[in-house]
């Protein structure tokens, strides 16, 4: 594996002749971390509020790996308008699936990771889904293995941050695979690359081998939905 590098509106008119014009701004987790707006209004993408275990391997259905924190709590991941993503901290996160989930599982259709330098600057990796947005749980964890097998899996970086979505599969009923690729590289100034190490019996899980224990946030965004993860770059 190689590293790879990466409104308002104006109106004018004469007199007694008005006009009135509306801007709105979409999500695009690839260009900007999240909706924002020039001047200094916050914009704010929030996760669910919840306590979780961390992220450990229980069984053939789970991705193995030994968590490095002892609990994992939901935060709420803001973005001021300069883009930043404010309460980055190294503690396990977690999200809820949204009320709107596909049964049997939302389904994973896209894996994707870019560099954002704005603000300090932060890795991000994408996890789009269709049939709704599953559960999240994300921690750091001393390694990774295969769900099946136990094989242990060898990953770029320092650090491992393992990504499992209980209620969710990354194939279709016929076991044809919905996003055809179980490894990606990452941009490589934090993260450098992302493996599948776990799609059975409704689990989907990807251990991303990053540079080191570095400070990261977890959100959601929707139209499509989407798990996002930034991991902060060195001061």
């Amino acid at each position: 594996m190689h590293r790879t590098s990466s409104w308002p509106a104006r109106a004018f008119a004469p007199v007694l002749i008005a006009s009135l014009a509306f801007a709105a701004c979409g999500d695009d987790d690839d260009e900007q971390p999240f909706p924002t707006e020039t001047g200094t209004t916050s914009a704010t993408a929030t996760t669910a509020t919840q306590t979780a275990s961390p992220s450990t391997a229980t069984g053939t259905a789970s991705a193995t790996g030994t968590a490095t924190t002892p609990a994992a709590t939901a935060t709420t991941a803001t973005a001021t308008a300069s883009g930043t993503p404010a309460g980055a901290d190294t503690n396990a996160k977690s999200t809820q699936p949204d009320s709107t989930a596909a049964r049997p599982h939302p389904q994973l259709m896209d894996v994707r990771s870019a560099e954002h330098d704005e603000s300090g600057g932060f890795d991000r990796i994408v996890f789009e889904w269709t049939g709704g947005l599953p559960g999240a749980e994300v921690s750091y964890v001393a390694n990774a293995n295969q769900c099946g097998s136990g094989a242990a899996v060898d990953l770029e970086g320092d650090a491992i941050l393992m990504v499992r979505f209980p209620d969710a599969a990354a194939h279709t009923e016929q076991g044809q695979a919905t996003f055809g690729r179980q490894e990606i590289d990452g941009p490589g100034d934090m993260i450098e690359e992302a493996v599948q190490v776990c799609d059975f019996e409704g689990v989907v899980a990807w251990a991303v081998g990053v540079d080191e224990r570095a400070p990261f946030s977890l959100s959601t965004l929707g139209s499509p939905s989407r798990v996002v993860i930034d991991v902060l770059h060195d001061d």
